[in-house]
Parts: C-alpha cells; structure tokens; sequence
C-alpha cells in the first residue's frame, strides 16, 4: 500500500511539472498585449484619420458643386469658361477662324465646268500658226443683223469696220490673226473680242419673253492696259453686253469705236 501511494504521489508531481512547463510555452508563443497607452493612441490615430477622410470627402463635393453653381450662376452653362479659354489661347482661336474662313469662301464658289488642261489645248484655235488667247462659248452665233464699228481718231471718222459672217471680232496688234487691227504700242497683241451670243430676249422691265436673239459681247483678253466701255475700264475675262452708240477704247490709243446697227444708220446692205 505504502509502494502504491509512493507512486501516485510520482505520478501526480510529475503531471504538474508537465502541466507548468507546458503554461510556460504557450506564455511565450502568446501576442504580446498592448498597453491601455498603445491602445488609447491608436484609437486617437483611427479618429482623426476618419476625420480627415469625412473632410477632405465634404470639401471635394463642396467644391464641386460650387464650381457647377459658379458656372451655371449666370445661366450660361459653362459658356464662360469655354470663352476664357479662347481668351487664354486667343492666338490658336484665330488661326481656326480663318481657316474655317476659307473653308466657308471654298465651298461657297460656284463649281467651274469650263475646260481646263489638255482638254482646253485641244479646244484652242489656230490662226496661221498662232495660238489664239480665245475659245468662244457654248451660246456663240453669227448675227443676221449687220452692226458697224465706226473709228475716230481726234474728232475726225475713219472707214468703218463691218461686224458680219463671224460669230467673234479680235481686236489686236498682232495684224497676222487679228480682225480689228490697233497698232498702238499701249495695246496687246491679243486685245479684246467682239463676240455675238445667242441670249434670252428681256422686255423692258428686264422679264424674259422666252425668244432668243443674238446680241453682241465684248471681252477683254487680259491685256496690259485694260479696254474702256463708255470711258469705264472693263474688268478681264468678263463679258459685259454692248448696245448701240456705245464707246470703245483700247489701251492708251486715241482712236474712239461707236458701235452702231444697221437699222440705226438706215443702210441697205442685206443681212447675212
């Protein structure tokens, strides 16, 4: 019996010892624990960076909403900051103005149909050899009614020049191909053009009455000094329609042409 205690004794010293040196260990493996110090700043910490983020949270709407309601404050819907932009980059704005410009003059010029390059060369017309600065429009017609041209040179009449079997009259100091010679050094070689169209009859009052007569036209050839109708000088490569009794003059050339009908100079040459 006495053997039996003995050894429950053993048993239970050694039971404690393993009991002790296993609260040992899990002592040590344990988290250390913060103090009431450690805790208390850290709750401190969390507080105000909650703070900061409600804030900075409030400000950024704030300030959103202040910047709509400054915009839109004087209903112009952000209009304003659009102009204080163009105002800023006024330079770049203006270079876009006038290249829209442009754009805008292009697309508001008529579409040219005339003939151009090699179209145009085959076009032209051949007098002698010589390349005239002329092709006659699609409307060109000779004239049943016989009109004259009657020269003056210092208030005294030369011959007159008939204006008939052509549809066109070159006028020129180029004597090889032109119709109307003018020898004066003012006037270019390839003057102007005396040309007949066939044009859309107008009543007084300017109405088309739907019949077609040919009327005569004068154009300028690009020439160096320019050609006058009634004393006004004529811009290039535009027709301006001649009536009786009008006046002509080419360059700086002295000579005067009144252009007259045939039914106003009561002459009883047959039409053609």
């Amino acid at each position: 019996e006495n053997q039996l205690l003995t050894d429950m004794s053993d048993g239970n010293s050694n039971r404690k010892r393993k009991r002790e040196y296993n609260d040992e260990i899990k002592q040590q493996y344990k988290k250390p624990k913060y103090n009431n110090n450690n805790e208390e700043n850290n709750n401190n910490n969390n507080e105000e960076s909650s703070k900061y983020k409600s804030k900075h949270r409030n400000n950024r709407w704030s300030g959103n909403n202040k910047k709509k309601n400054s915009d839109n404050s004087d209903g112009s819907f952000g209009y304003n900051k659009k102009r204080k932009e163009s105002e800023r980059w006024g330079k770049k704005n203006e270079e876009k103005d006038e290249n829209e410009e442009e754009e805008e003059e292009i697309i508001k010029q008529e579409v040219n149909y005339e003939l151009s390059g090699a179209l145009l060369e085959e076009q032209k017309t051949v007098i002698n050899g010589i390349i005239l600065n002329y092709t006659e429009p699609n409307d060109c017609s000779m004239t049943k009614k016989v009109w004259y041209l009657y020269p003056f040179k210092n208030e005294k009449r030369l011959d007159r020049i008939e204006l008939k079997k052509k549809s066109f009259f070159l006028i020129g100091r180029q004597r090889m191909i032109v119709d109307i010679p003018s020898d004066h050094l003012s006037c270019s070689k390839q003057h102007a053009v005396i040309q007949f169209r066939k044009v859309d009859e107008k009543d007084d009052l300017g109405l088309i009455t739907g019949r077609k007569i040919t009327r005569p036209y004068i154009i300028d050839l690009k020439s160096t000094n320019g050609t006058k109708l009634n004393g006004v000088k004529l811009k290039s490569d535009k027709y301006y329609e001649l009536r009786e009794q009008d006046m002509l003059e080419f360059g700086f050339s002295s000579r005067q042409y009144i252009l007259l009908s045939e039914s106003s100079t009561g002459s009883t040459s047959t039409s053609s």
